[in-house]
């Protein structure tokens, strides 16, 4: 009788192993999808930095809540009242999307900002320079972690357009390295609950 209740047993033994090891698997190997980084930008507009100072140009926490609607402003944004940090929430955002969510377009012939807009003209003219390299319209270029960009608009000469960007900010990594309070995911490490959950689900 004893021989015949450890038969039975055995199987069921086996099997509680294996749904253990299962588990601890998904535990330790959880990966959030979240996906939240930063880059840094700057726009110079004859010489002065364009600052963005209305309350309207920031995403807040409000926008994180579970009963917000998805917006394109969501993947990409400004928020903390920081002006020159990127705060970027999707895969392959581009900066001409990212600067769309903050009403500013721009091409090789023009730069505007809300209601301003400047054109190649009389010696002045829109040029980037990304990660220290001048571009010709990175308004399709996805935005990488870290990046830098600057956008002129004036008729600073490379040398001076150089200068201009060594002043583009390099607060990126910074923000990359601590949890985001106004972030509705990404570089938070994974909590003890989100992996238990991810567990079963």
């Amino acid at each position: 009788m004893d021989w015949l209740v450890k038969q039975k047993l055995h199987p069921i033994i086996w099997m509680l192993i294996g749904v253990l090891l299962f588990s601890v698997f998904r535990f330790t190997t959880y990966s959030s999808d979240d996906v939240h980084y930063h880059a840094n930008f700057n726009i110079v507009i004859d010489g002065e930095e364009y600052m963005f100072t209305e309350f309207t140009d920031y995403v807040e926490i409000a926008a994180c809540e579970a009963d917000h609607e998805h917006s394109a402003e969501d993947d990409g944004h400004l928020h903390d009242h920081i002006g020159d940090v990127a705060h970027i929430h999707t895969k392959n955002l581009t900066w001409g999307q990212f600067f769309q969510n903050i009403r500013v377009t721009f091409s090789n012939q023009h730069l505007q900002v809300k209601k301003d807009v400047y054109t190649n003209e009389r010696g002045n003219e829109v040029s980037f320079i990304l990660n220290g390299n001048k571009v010709t319209n990175p308004s399709t270029t996805i935005i990488e972690s870290e990046d830098r960009l600057l956008i002129n608009y004036g008729d600073q000469n490379d040398n001076q357009l150089q200068k201009l960007f060594r002043q583009v900010p390099k607060t990126a990594h910074e923000h990359n390295q601590s949890a985001d309070p106004a972030a509705c995911g990404g570089s938070e490490p994974s909590s003890f609950e989100k992996r238990l959950r991810n567990i079963f689900f």
